[in-house]
């Protein structure tokens, strides 16, 4: 059967995965219906570890409770903020499809294979690391437009103007205003200046 096939006994899974989920997220700064955009600031003193590196490999597991959640092979190339004694770590998120069972979180942060990105995260159990604030965590290093310098971005810094959902009591949706591209010199900057 495919993956991509939702038959009604994945979705009765994935409704009572979800609602397993809850000590999984209770690690992260927002909740997972709405984003509340958090500065860099915050997320540098709200992480234990701020890292710059490539995601080497992928692997959809089940915690103890159930849940399917994503681990990370992460490679660090730079550490800049906490301290670290290996230059491999296991970085973790809820969700992934494992066999006919899938699990997606709104909001949550995503990895591909080989991709460089600067993480903000925090301890978790078992010698694994989760990004404080979900996907606002993480930050994609990509070549700038004359190759001289990456720039990073995430759901709420270095990109132009988005819609954005709010509350859902609003019932609607907020234009952020475009934010100016971010380079990773300044946002190492920025990480290493907060309090």
């Amino acid at each position: 059967m495919s993956n991509l096939v939702l038959t009604s006994r994945m979705v009765v899974i994935r409704l009572f995965t979800i609602t397993m989920v809850g000590w999984w997220l209770a690690a992260f700064a927002c909740p997972a219906a709405e984003m509340i955009p958090a500065d860099i600031e915050k997320l540098s003193t709200n992480a234990q570890l701020v890292v710059q590196g490539r995601a080497l490999s992928l692997t959809i597991q089940r915690n103890p409770a159930g849940v399917i959640y994503t681990a990370v092979d992460f490679q660090v190339d730079d550490v800049w903020r906490g301290q670290l004694g290996t230059n491999h770590i296991e970085i973790r998120y809820a969700g992934g499809i494992l066999g006919e069972q899938g699990l997606y979180v709104t909001s949550e942060v995503e990895f591909n294979v080989g991709e460089e990105a600067v993480v903000f995260l925090l301890q978790a159990p078992e010698n694994a690391w989760v990004c404080v604030g979900m996907s606002q965590g993480k930050f994609e290093v990509q070549p700038g437009p004359d190759k001289a310098q990456k720039l990073v971005h995430n759901p709420f810094h270095g990109q132009g103007q988005e819609l954005l959902p709010i509350s859902s009591l609003s019932k609607g949706t907020v234009a952020l205003p475009a934010s100016s591209p971010l380079t990773v010199g300044d946002l190492k900057k920025s990480v290493q200046e907060a309090k």
